[in-house]
């Protein structure tokens, strides 16, 4: 590692002073941590980069100590560098209009162009042809900060048209990159946070509460065909959630398919209670020597075990019970003229 990368890693110009070089690198490590990601794939990459860290903090540390006379040292041409400044900066940019995300980041490649555009004319027009690395060092770290800026619109634009919480995201992201490693990095959010992700903790949430309804497993054929029929076809379907993201009622369908599941348990619920109404007359049919009555409440059981329309079963249950009541009666009044 050169000097002058160590310089780039830090974003600090050959002026630099011990107070400069302390106050990066802590910003720069509660950054990076390791402790700060959840997977191993994440804690590589943060260790990794803590490693080139801290390597460019002793190079950088090392030369400040000793005083060294760093332009002459290094024997650094001031074209070559402004050279590799325009190269650097020019890596923001999407590689070309046939690039696979250049439709959704063409307004803001073109935002990013002009920035880059305008630094170049400063830095190669007649008022800095003796101009030292600092001063390039300056207007670079302008430039980059500008380009920063877009992509944070584009983050918060991003957010909102995927309807994600900003406070809920926990993974960093890293700004020091090409537009479309940026846009891709929002991706991998939108995966995890966005419109899709909500939706299938939305429905997770709302099986496992249903779920804990006694006799849910009655039902669980129709929540299989409410999966398969409308949560596999539409939250799966990529053009469906490209046409959502442009509408307001974007989780309108989510909606339904919650409301069903409510119903569903709303459902159980009744069932629930009709089979206990039901199970609470078999010892009073025991001793009622009625035909009649037998055949309906034998009818009545059947109908709630195999064709389970809870208001046609609601109302017969009642008729059942008007006929006991009615049953009752006259075996009371046939006792009472016996005696």
């Amino acid at each position: 590692m050169t000097y002058s990368e160590a310089l780039n890693i830090f974003m600090l110009g050959f002026n630099f002073t011990e107070q400069d070089l302390k106050k990066s690198y802590r910003s720069l490590s509660k950054k990076y941590h390791p402790d700060n990601f959840l997977t191993e794939e994440e804690k590589r990459v943060a260790h990794e980069k803590m490693c080139e860290i801290n390597k460019a903090h002793d190079i950088l540390k090392k030369k400040k100590t000793n005083n060294y006379e760093y332009q002459e040292e290094e024997k650094i041409n001031v074209n070559e560098y402004r050279e590799e400044l325009i190269r650097k900066i020019l890596k923001f940019l999407l590689p070309s209009e046939n690039d696979e995300y250049y439709i959704f980041l063409a307004g803001y490649n073109y935002k990013i162009s002009n920035i880059i555009t305008k630094f170049e004319k400063r830095i190669t027009s007649d008022i800095f042809a003796s101009v030292n690395k600092d001063i390039m060092d300056s207007e670079y770290r302008k430039a980059t900060n500008a380009i920063k800026k877009q992509f944070t619109k584009l983050q918060e634009r991003f957010y909102d048209e995927n309807k994600i919480d900003a406070t809920q995201v926990i993974e960093p992201l890293e700004y020091n990159c090409s537009l479309k490693e940026f846009y891709k990095q929002l991706l991998v959010i939108d995966k995890k946070y966005g419109l899709k992700a909500q939706i299938n903790q939305r429905l997770t949430k709302e099986i496992e509460e249903y779920s804990a309804i006694p006799d849910y497993n009655i039902l669980i054929a129709v929540l299989s065909y409410i999966k398969n029929s409308y949560y596999e076809k539409i939250v799966n379907n990529t053009n469906l959630l490209k046409a959502y993201k442009q509408d307001e009622n974007s989780l309108e369908i989510a909606r339904i398919i919650l409301q069903m599941h409510k119903q569903i348990g709303e459902y159980i619920k009744q069932y629930r209670y009709l089979s206990n109404q039901i199970a609470s007359l078999d010892n009073i049919i025991m001793n009622i020597n009625d035909i009649e009555i037998e055949f309906k409440y034998l009818e009545l059981k059947n109908q709630l075990i195999f064709a389970p329309n809870l208001e046609e079963v609601f109302k017969k249950l009642n008729e059942l019970k008007n006929s006991i009541r009615h049953y009752e009666l006259q075996s009371n009044f046939k006792r009472t003229r016996t005696i």
